[in-house]
């Protein structure tokens, strides 16, 4: 409930073709990073030149948010894409006033699609605005029907959002809205910018740092220029003011400003090198080049944004692309190899070890003698636990067409417990499973130990410890035990109050 359905559609899809695989599921980020090349890559062409095209490529390979993007299936991998599609079609009819109405038809469809992703994409709208706002030449735009067809057909894709969270107590729009604000107070701009730093490396930091805080000293027979920057600042600038703005008294996430990044890239890619700024402003006007030729100008001088900052950058880069290249090289290999004399991270990993804890779970001798009653394994954390065994139990099976494989299709969240899980809490609803054997698994042994947890059970087994191991390193430690006879408490109701059935209203059991 917390983000739109696009890419639970897109792993759905992939898996249906072939197969519940690694692979198959991690197909959609990979050919949704291509997408977003494409796109970025025409984009940097049209506003600069070929050779910044490609070097936007190259950022887009190897810095860090863009390469990860290209790995993991999160809603981030389909936001990209349509981001990076709705910015080349915006430039397109902002910028080379392109008028046709298959122009604005792909912008409302990758508008749509973008918040079918994710809602993060309704930030492009301010940038939009506050570009047509401020350049006198964009502002008959409010006054043609383009643009207001294009919000037509991106709210009409994003229709089956709105259907459902109108039949779910509008669910998912008040967990990214209220909820958001209704938290406890915290002052975090330091880790919005700390963020940033991780995701564009330091050296496209102190690039957005040099082109935000200085004046373009540009003649005045340049003024394409002038505009091109300012369109891609207004796309960067206005989306990450408001991410700040929230960052003064709420926690903002690491990833929350990605898709923002895509918009600077050309404009980073452009400012690498310093020749390339002279040289593009000479093709695209005779009379700037005599201009600098007069004024006494050697070519390869940075004489679009002058400063000491942008020319330390441009010396930065070269080191940037190879450290990133080689990091990001060894991460990998790490994860899948390990590195001689280097243990895995054990506290509470992400990405490693569930196969090997999905065996064992499988081979726990209270589960397997109790599998034909159809225990349901719980995961006593937010959703990582119930995600990730939930699609390694059925590959643990030892036959794939057995009831066990049925079986391990039911691993729950600990909102059977009275604790927030997400869309756990809607799939399994705590009445359902009355009477039920459970497998309860936890990083932490005390959990399992706990009066709200116990006074569920009519019976509970001793907890039981499972190592696990990947390429003969330990990689973590995870707690369970069996309880038997699952009651329903109070405490257990479902805590998801923006889904509280009404009088006489059952909760819905299926999703999208």
């Amino acid at each position: 409930l917390d983000h739109p359905p696009l890419i639970a559609w897109l792993i759905r899809g992939s898996t249906e073709l072939f197969g519940n695989t690694e692979a198959a599921v991690r197909l959609v980020p990979f050919l949704c990073w291509f997408v977003t090349a494409f796109f970025c890559f025409k984009t940097a062409k049209s506003l600069f030149d070929r050779s910044t095209a490609f070097r936007t490529l190259a950022l887009l390979a190897v810095l860090p948010l863009f390469f990860c993007t290209g790995f993991l299936s999160t809603p981030d991998a389909p936001l990209m894409a349509c981001w990076s599609m709705v910015f080349y079609f915006m430039h397109r009819a902002l910028l080379h006033g392109d008028k046709t109405a298959w122009c604005w038809i792909c912008i409302g469809i990758g508008l749509g699609l973008g918040m079918l992703a994710k809602y993060t994409m309704v930030l492009l709208a301010p940038g939009i605005f506050t570009f047509i706002l401020m350049e006198r030449s964009q502002r008959k735009w409010f006054t043609r029907p383009q643009p207001y067809f294009a919000i037509g057909i991106a709210l009409l894709v994003f229709l089956p959002v709105i259907i459902w969270n109108a039949n779910h107590d509008w669910a998912s729009f008040l967990f990214q809205g209220p909820r958001r604000f209704a938290g406890s107070f915290e002052f975090s701009p330091e880790k919005l910018v700390g963020s940033a730093v991780l995701m564009i490396t330091p050296a496209g930091f102190l690039a957005l740092a040099a082109f935000a805080g200085c004046k373009f000293k540009l003649p005045a027979q340049n003024p394409q220029l002038r505009t091109t920057i300012k369109f891609v600042l207004s796309f960067t600038m206005i989306p990450l003011a408001m991410f700040f703005f929230f960052s003064l008294f709420r926690q903002v996430k690491l990833n929350w400003t990605g898709p923002i990044w895509l918009c600077f890239l050309p404009l980073m890619a452009w400012s690498m090198v310093p020749a390339s700024l002279y040289e593009n402003i000479c093709r695209q006007n005779r009379t700037c080049m005599l201009y600098y030729k007069r004024a006494g100008l050697q070519s390869g001088m940075p004489v679009a944004v002058p400063g000491k900052l942008l020319a330390f950058v441009q010396k930065l880069w070269p080191g940037t692309m190879l450290c990133s290249s080689l990091v990001l090289g060894a991460v990998l290999y790490y994860s899948t190899l390990g590195l001689p004399g280097l243990a895995y991270f054990t506290d509470k990993p992400f990405l490693l070890g569930w196969k090997a804890m999905a065996r064992e779970i499988e081979a726990m001798p209270a589960y397997r003698a109790n599998r034909n009653k159809g225990p349901l394994v719980v995961g006593l954390d937010k959703y990582k636990i119930a995600s990730g065994l939930a699609f390694y139990r059925g590959r643990a099976a030892e036959n794939q067409n057995s009831p066990a494989m049925q079986l391990s299709k039911q691993t729950a969240g600990r909102s059977l417990f009275g604790e927030e899980s997400l869309m756990y809490g809607l799939w399994y609803p705590s009445q359902k499973y009355i009477g039920r054997d459970m497998v309860l698994v936890s990083h932490d042994p005390g959990r399992l130990k706990k009066k709200n947890i116990q006074d569920h059970f009519e019976s509970m087994d001793d907890t039981r410890e499972i190592k696990v191991v990947k390429n003969k390193k330990s990689v973590a430690t995870y707690y369970c035990c069996m309880g038997y006879g699952y009651q329903l408490k109070k405490s257990a109701q479902t805590p998801v109050p923006q889904l509280a059935k009404k009088e006489g209203q059952a909760l819905p059991n299926k999703v999208f």
